[in-house]
Formats: C-alpha cells, sequence, structure tokens
C-alpha cells in the first residue's frame, strides 16, 4: 500500500464504477445508491449498494440466488443488497458479478415499491425491569401469542440491521411480536433469540 496505493485504490474505484455502469445500462431506474443518497463525507465509494425496492425485488432472494454461484454479499434485507469491494478484486471478478447478477434482477424484477422501514428503527423499547435482573432472573419458553405483555430474558436482532428490536427487561409487545415474524418470513435472519424459529420466546418467570 506504501509504494502502489494510489495505483490499487484508482484501479479499484475504477472497477467498481464500471461494473456499476454495466449493471445500470440494463434497467431504466437508477438502481444504486451514490454521495447523494449520503451527508457529506459519510459515502464508501467501493460499498456497492443495490436498490432492491427500484427494481420491486427482495435483497434477501437475489442474496440466495448469487449464493448459487458462491458469491457471498456483504449484507441483504427487503430493500438493499450491500456488496463489499476490496484491493484483491480484479476486474474479471466484476465481470463474473456482473454476469451472475444482471439475470438474476430481470427475473425478480416487478413493479418499484416504496423502501420499507426495518423493524430495528421503528420499535419503542419498553423497560420492564433492569438487563441486569433479567439477566439473572429465572426464565421460561411461552408461545408468541401469550409472549405479549411478558418481559424478554433474549436479545433479539433481526440482521441486517444487526440493531436489536428486544433486549432482556424489556417489555414484548404486539407490534414486536408481528413485526418479527414478518421479518422472518421475509427472509432475513433473526440473531441471538433462544428460539430461532420464534414459535416461542423466553420471558421472565
Amino acid at each position: 500500500m506504501q509504494t502502489r496505493g494510489h495505483e490499487l485504490i484508482d484501479r479499484l474505484l475504477s472497477n467498481v464504477t464500471n461494473f456499476k455502469s454495466a449493471v445500470q445500462s440494463n434497467f431504466k431506474d437508477s438502481i444504486f445508491l451514490d454521495e447523494t443518497h449520503f451527508p457529506i463525507g459519510r459515502f464508501d465509494p467501493v460499498k456497492i449498494i443495490l436498490r432492491a425496492n427500484v427494481l420491486g425485488l427482495s435483497g434477501v432472494d437475489v442474496e440466495q440466488q448469487l449464493q448459487k454461484s458462491n458469491i457471498r454479499v456483504e449484507m441483504a434485507d427487503q430493500d438493499t443488497v450491500v456488496f463489499l469491494a476490496t484491493l484483491a478484486d480484479d476486474s474479471d471478478d466484476f465481470k463474473y458479478l456482473e454476469s451472475a447478477l444482471v439475470p438474476i434482477l430481470k427475473v425478480l424484477q416487478g413493479p418499484i415499491r416504496e423502501t420499507q422501514i426495518s423493524l430495528s428503527w421503528s420499535i419503542e423499547p419498553i423497560a420492564g425491569i433492569s438487563t441486569r435482573d433479567a439477566y439473572f432472573a429465572d426464565s421460561e419458553f411461552v408461545s408468541a401469542v401469550d409472549a405479549v405483555g411478558r418481559i424478554s430474558a433474549d436479545l433479539i436482532a433481526p440482521y441486517p440491521p444487526g440493531v436489536a428490536v428486544l433486549a432482556p427487561g424489556e417489555i414484548i409487545t404486539k407490534q414486536i411480536v408481528n413485526g418479527l415474524a414478518a421479518t422472518k418470513k421475509a427472509g432475513v435472519r433473526i440473531a441471538y433469540a433462544s428460539d430461532s424459529t420464534l414459535a416461542t420466546y423466553r420471558v421472565i418467570k
């Protein structure tokens, strides 16, 4: 990096730009986020962010299809797919991604839809007891229906974005139960729950 850093970074940025232009040429609407969507200084040009909602598809579905071609993404949710480009990626890698991605997008494409606000950003936590007390308290499993109004013994976070919807000691609401069920149904991974199916919740006795 000390002797060839500028050269390598310039090559990477060129590859990213060429890749985005090649993929974008197949679609009318702008499908990638760019610096105009971020505050000044907050945009990372080597993070390629695909706007799945603009194509009327699920980023989770795109991720699953790419995995069949042994392509991993940094993260995906209903609205976005994030690809992380590195100095180790050359032009052939970007062409391989393009050749796999474009057909998937064309097959899955549907009517444009509005951005969906992640459950993690729409929940107002309600404290029942302290996190410490919840951690040391006795717990039990109850059905999702019976969990409403009870105090959570678990930390539960959809990933992405990896931000907790429930923390130990917080009250489980109907909005949380329904929201987590819908998020899981959409294909988003639910992290840290004792019962990953969400059929039951671990609550304080």
